[in-house]
């Protein structure tokens, strides 16, 4: 398991290592910038670059005070469940950045969807009521945000 960016950047660069997901949902977790904060020369870590939230299928991982929103819990799981919380949190104009020398890493690649999907379909019904309720309420607290944030969808 790499333990420096050196060795994580060794790694990703023989393909022992991928981006969360990077084979189960190509881009849902991609990272900005990530072969220049790979090649970045630092000293002192700190906060570096700040990313944009253009994409609304985008669910960076990310570390965060005890005070952002709870998950809407109408969404159900596997439809957005997780997305939804980044897209809260951009309507309500947080901001994230990639920390120089930080990261996290654990064993193994996902790769198979399988009976993902038949839940998906099962769910996709509430899925819809979910996110036109969450768009009702973003547009009620956070109009000023609307149109810096992607339209959300499935």
């Amino acid at each position: 398991m790499p333990r420096t960016r050196r060795s994580l950047y060794d790694a990703y660069k023989r393909g022992d290592a991928i981006e969360f997901h990077g084979k189960y949902v190509n881009g849902a977790h991609s990272i900005p910038g990530l072969k220049d904060w790979f090649e970045r020369n630092v000293t002192n870590p700190s906060l570096s670059t700040i990313l944009s939230y253009k994409r609304h299928n985008w669910e960076p991982q990310f570390v965060a005070l005890s005070t952002i929103p709870f998950h809407d819990e109408n969404f159900p799981y596997s439809i957005r469940d997780n997305t939804e919380l980044r897209w809260e949190m951009c309507r309500l104009n947080y901001t994230f950045q990639l920390v120089d020398d930080l990261f996290m890493v654990h064993p193994g690649i996902k790769t198979k969807v399988g009976k993902l999907e038949k839940l998906k379909k099962i769910a996709r019904r509430s899925f819809h009521y979910a996110l036109q309720q969450f768009n009702r309420r973003m547009d009620m607290c956070c109009q000023q945000t609307k149109s810096i944030c992607p339209r959300f969808q499935a």
